[in-house]
């Protein structure tokens, strides 16, 4: 556990940052993930929640999504206690920072205004303050607090959206205020700027047009995302191994980790036992798979292995609960081979039902997060509605713009699906409470049985 230190206000002579233990996150701890569009339309913290369900089944967390789009430190403080601090948080993890630079300090018409460096420095200021203020907030409400770097703005890349250069140079030094701020804080922060940066240059030097970020310079995309994921994972330290299964063929023994190994039987040729793994391997998608080319996640956290010595020089079939996973030498299955990557496992597909009923989470929260964002950025609210509430601002905030105006037609087009999905708001709260129990059900390892036989 963190100990938390306060800190001074020049973050003088400041403590340094913690490692923190492999599951940070606790069986019954309650986890935000604070932000704005990129936590709210996000992956990130997705891939980790679900990164958790598998790697710790017995451990159940409530992962809560408070993330806005637009959103700034300040409004972020404004928002506060009726959609963060709401839910009690055990934990809450902060990334700011992308509104907080103002886009329109950085548009190109501007750059010759009097004032500007002034103006861009007031900026920062009020980031710094607000940031320490989100801190304080959230720790006198007894939520520790990881910090995470904002990502980066790709003003490097040769694709066609307009470039406002500079915005990522701003956010170089705001990074760098959030790992002071951890310090002085003795939090930990996740650097997403350095990875994102890296792995940006490396796909630019072939194509200059290229992105880890989104066609917009801003949003990463699930690969993008994945990437932040895995580097949380890294920061926090994580754990490699799924499970290690290891049987010797010539003496019937076994050894196991993050599971058990029983009845061992057979001989040199034909080997059969039972396992029961703690933890589950993670599914990996379609959509994301392109970033396994960009960092090691499957060496460094998703290591199912399955090693068996001493058997006799051949070919062996590989099969778990009478279903056929595949063929292996005996010198690769003294070697180990890894479980996770082959998708026909019952585990495997465990795994898949898992990642199955996260993405109907999902869903769900992306409609309450629809709900919320309307309110916050459209209504202007600063308490949580009611439905005739939401309709009476709704009707009000259509008198403002003239009736032929984009904005105008855009929220009578919202109008519909919006105060559907409020009046809808209890259930959906519900079904994600359902679903999160949906989840820990499916996601609690059962006992295999393995056979290894000659070919």
């Amino acid at each position: 556990m963190l100990k938390i230190l306060f800190a001074a206000a020049l973050f003088a002579q400041a403590p340094l940052t913690r490692v923190l233990a492999q599951n940070v996150f606790k069986k019954d701890d309650v986890v935000v993930f604070v932000g704005n569009s990129i936590t709210q339309n996000g992956e990130f913290h997705h891939q980790v929640a679900l990164f958790y369900a598998t790697r710790f089944p017995q451990e159940k967390i409530s992962v809560y999504n408070g993330g806005v789009g637009g959103n700034t430190s300040a409004d972020v403080m404004r928002r506060m206690p009726y959609d963060i601090l709401v839910h009690r948080p055990s934990w809450s993890v902060v990334k700011l920072g992308m509104n907080d630079v103002n886009r329109e300090l950085y548009l190109p018409e501007k750059q010759k205004d009097p004032g500007l460096k002034t103006a861009k420095q007031r900026m920062f200021g009020i980031y710094k303050s607000n940031v320490k203020r989100v801190i304080d907030t959230l720790l006198s409400a007894h939520s520790r607090v990881i910090l995470q770097t904002p990502g980066i703005y790709d003003q490097t890349s040769t694709m066609p959206a307009p470039n406002l250069k500079g915005r990522n140079d701003a956010l170089g030094d705001y990074s760098k205020f959030i790992r002071r701020a951890g310090k002085a804080y003795g939090l930990q922060v996740i650097d997403y700027r350095t990875i994102l940066t890296r792995l940006n240059k490396k796909l630019q030097a072939k194509d200059p047009a290229a992105t880890i970020i989104g066609p917009d310079r801003v949003h990463p995309g699930p690969v993008g995302h994945f990437v932040m994921a895995y580097q949380f994972l890294k920061s926090t330290g994580a754990p490699k191994f799924v499970s290690r299964l290891s049987a010797d063929a010539r003496t019937l023994t076994g050894q196991a980790e993050n599971a058990d190994l029983t009845d061992l039987k057979g001989d040199r040729r034909n080997l059969t036992f039972t396992s029961a793994e703690k933890s589950l391997p993670f599914p990996v998608t379609a959509a994301v798979g392109p970033a396994l080319r960009l960092v090691p996640f499957v060496r460094d956290f998703n290591q199912e292995i399955l090693c068996v010595k001493n058997l006799e020089k051949g070919t062996y079939r590989l099969s778990i609960d009478g279903i056929t996973i595949g063929s292996f030498t005996s010198d690769a299955l003294s070697k180990g081979i890894n479980l996770a990557q082959l998708p026909s496992t019952p585990q495997n597909r465990q795994a898949r039902e898992v990642l199955r009923v996260s993405q109907d989470y999902w869903k769900t929260e992306a409609d309450l997060r629809g709900i919320a964002s309307m309110e916050y950025n459209q209504l202007r609210s600063r308490e949580k509605l009611t439905p005739a509430a939401a309709a009476t601002l709704y009707a009000r905030l259509l008198k403002e713009p003239a009736r032929d105006s984009v904005s105008y037609r855009t929220l009578v087009n919202l109008q519909a699906s919006y105060l559907n999905l409020k009046a809808r708001e209890p259930q959906l709260e519900q079904g994600l409470d359902s679903l999160r129990n949906e989840i820990y059900r499916a996601n609690q390892p059962v006992r295999h049985t393995f056979s290894i036989n000659a070919l």
